[in-house]
Formats: structure tokens, C-alpha cells, sequence
């Protein structure tokens, strides 16, 4: 049963992914790369999207305020 679980949240997270490269948040994402060697940045705008989009399709324009207003963290 795990296997399901986490299959379903890969998926997930790469919707997430694709759609911050099609917006635009993430112009430093290294395709192949581990999230964990990705930049700063790049997480903190997966991150910042992925929270957003925990009740549906985060709505883009306000993700964009929210990355604009923590550009030191």
C-alpha cells in the first residue's frame, strides 16, 4: 500500500513542478536534478507554490506577491 501513496504524491509534486516551470517561478530548475541540489530560490518557490496549491490550483498572481515579498528567505 505505500507504493500507491507514494506514486500519488510523486504525481502531485510534479504537477507542482511543471506548473512552475510554465509560469515561470522557477527560471533556475535543473531538469534531472534532486530537489535537493536545486538553488534556494527555486525551492523556496516550489515550496511557496506547493503550500498555496494545497486546496486546489494556487492562484498564480498571488504566489508571485508572496516570492516578491520574501526575497531574503
Amino acid at each position: 500500500m505505500p507504493s500507491v501513496t507514494r506514486a500519488v504524491d510523486r504525481k502531485a509534486g510534479n504537477a507542482i513542478v511543471r506548473r512552475a516551470i510554465r509560469h515561470g517561478l522557477v527560471p533556475q530548475f535543473k531538469s534531472g536534478v534532486p530537489l535537493v541540489e536545486q538553488t534556494l530560490e527555486t525551492r523556496w518557490a516550489l515550496h511557496v507554490l506547493a503550500v498555496m496549491s494545497m486546496d486546489g490550483k494556487a492562484d498564480i498572481g498571488a504566489v508571485r506577491d508572496v516570492l516578491a515579498q520574501t526575497p531574503d528567505l
